[in-house]
């Protein structure tokens, strides 16, 4: 994995023997050429940015020395706002007070700027995608840091010591602030779940509803579906044990989780020997292209559908067809579609004695 940091900053936090809250204290910045620096990225990269998330949005534009609108000033600067300065003025105007009551032995927390090689550049097209990363750990992560607060460290980060933390895709940011849109923020459940003082820390709301996570997951199924060059009968197979796993969570008055999916895809797809797949790979594509989907989310019937059938809008009415159903090269099928004319020929049986007779009738008039 190529990675490349441009900006590292942890705050310890100290705890007020008075109060119980946990307040920041003395920034340090890291020397970004420094391998355990490098090592903490390639750390959080795998153990944090790829993690099931929630996604919300900062509404636009961003108030006055939020987050958003302090990064931005920062990136728009031409390097007169250094990203120590950034990150020195969130503890200035929009410091997080941790209230937590539980004993810890320390807290920090982490601004990392980096950007890693996409899985898909080549040698011909290399490209990048850029983060920041603002994670509190506690306990015994917190402890692998020097006095002057750089890791010290490579196996750096265990998954259950992050308290929070949130990741703002720059490239995005940069687009939506220049398009006039609210910014998307990602955020990754820590020990304790996302909570509302580090929402408000990135003054975010809006988090994004079931049925655009619903939306976007069907989407990102179909792409990766398609990313690893399936054949008809291996995407459909693929599709059913989904829909079948989404049913059965239905009917348990359980939400899907996308990793219940990507072991879904693994098991039917483990044994075809041209498929290179792991437990996690339909995962990792979500994570990899920044589909935002939420943790867990609950999909209706026609959304289900969706993924089954075709609905066309004809001169002969509304029709509803199932993909599967389709004549393909060397395959038959019910429903044969002309690419040359555009004609659609469906070809099938009715059983209900009812619809028979109304059709006799129809045809007797």
């Amino acid at each position: 994995m190529k990675i490349e940091v441009s900006g590292g900053i942890s705050i310890p936090y100290k705890q007020d023997d008075e109060t119980k809250k946990w307040v920041s204290t003395i920034g340090h910045s890291w020397d970004v050429t420094n391998s355990y620096v490098v090592d903490f990225a390639k750390e959080a990269e795998q153990k944090i940015r790829k993690r099931s998330k929630n996604h919300a949005k900062i509404s636009f534009p961003p108030k006055p020395k939020s987050l958003a609108s302090s990064f931005h000033n920062h990136l728009i600067s031409e390097g007169k706002i250094s990203f120590f300065d950034f990150v020195k003025s969130m503890q200035t105007e929009n410091s997080i007070a941790l209230k937590t009551s539980r004993v810890q032995s320390k807290v920090v927390q982490i601004f990392l700027k980096y950007k890693k090689e996409r899985e898909d550049s080549t040698e011909d097209n290399t490209s990048y995608v850029e983060n920041l990363l603002v994670v509190l750990l506690k306990d015994k992560s917190a402890l692998r840091f020097n006095d002057d607060g750089a890791p010290r460290g490579t196996n750096i980060i265990d998954f259950e010591d992050v308290m929070q933390g949130a990741i703002i895709n720059i490239g995005e940011f940069v687009e939506s602030i220049s398009e006039k849109k609210d910014i998307d923020v990602s955020f990754i459940n820590g020990s304790g779940g996302t909570t509302n003082y580090f929402v408000d820390f990135f003054d975010a709301d809006n988090l994004i509803k079931n049925n655009e996570s619903v939306t976007n997951v069907i989407d990102a199924l179909n792409k990766f579906l398609e990313h690893k060059k399936l054949d008809r009968t291996q995407r459909e197979e693929c599709i059913s044990k989904v829909v079948g796993r989404i049913d059965y969570n239905e009917r348990q008055s359980f939400a899907t989780k996308v990793h219940e999916l990507s072991a879904v895809i693994y098991s039917t797809l483990r044994k075809e020997e041209n498929i290179e797949i792991s437990s996690s790979s339909f995962e990792d594509f979500i994570h990899e292209y920044n589909y935002k989907v939420n943790e867990e989310f609950k999909v209706t019937k026609s959304d289900r559908d969706k993924l089954v059938f075709i609905s066309l809008d004809t001169e002969v009415g509304e029709l509803k067809l199932k993909k599967s159903l389709f004549k393909g090269v060397g395959r038959k099928g019910n429903v044969d579609f002309n690419s040359n004319n555009n004609e659609l020929t469906v070809k099938t049986k009715i059983k209900d004695p009812a619809i028979i007779e109304e059709l006799k009738k129809l045809q007797d008039d």
